[in-house]
């Protein structure tokens, strides 16, 4: 893998979220610096007063993204690459609202990852999301891969946002 592959990976699976965020009618905004949240989906709500009609209704739930070409399946779930240190940000969540990670599973071969044509652009494989909040912390070294389990049932679609969304404005977090 040449070292610009990290960097195309990464814009992929933020290409990836924005196009599932935007099919739920939702926007997607980067924080400004990377402390362990990378996207958060922002809802959009109706406004009469403003000339487009809509205006940001604030953040719906935060995502911690992750690709890997070195997934594996088994027993009904994507068996997904992560380094101790990741996971244990994930599972110690102590922010406001809900953090998922989205563990994008992108094919070996670099030339697969994305096909196009004049009908049709397509991102090979697909992201899969999980909470990990309040899960039990790995003690392994921080720099050792391990696999978490994700169900490949939890694909990341349009009906996952607004699953999340309809959490997330029942309230209170947790």
């Amino acid at each position: 893998m040449q070292p610009t592959d990290r960097i195309t990976m990464e814009n992929l699976q933020i290409a990836y979220v924005n196009a599932v965020a935007a099919q739920a009618g939702k926007n997607c905004d980067p924080p400004t610096r990377d402390l362990g949240i990378d996207m958060r989906v922002i809802d959009c709500i109706p406004d009469p007063d403003n000339p487009r009609g809509y205006e940001d209704g604030g953040p719906l739930f935060n995502c911690q993204l992750k690709a890997s070409t070195r997934c594996k399946f088994d027993n009904g779930n994507l068996l997904f690459p992560i380094k101790v240190k990741a996971y244990n940000k994930l599972v110690n969540w102590k922010g406001i609202g809900i953090k998922i990670l989205i563990a994008f599973h992108m094919p070996a071969e670099v030339s697969q990852w994305v096909s196009q044509s004049p009908d049709a652009m397509c991102l090979k494989h697909c992201c899969y999301w999980r909470e990990l909040t309040g899960e039990p912390r790995s003690t392994k070294n921080p720099d050792t891969t391990i696999r978490i389990p994700i169900p490949t049932s939890n694909i990341f679609n349009q009906q996952t946002i607004l699953q999340l969304t309809d959490r997330a404005r029942q309230g209170p977090y947790s």
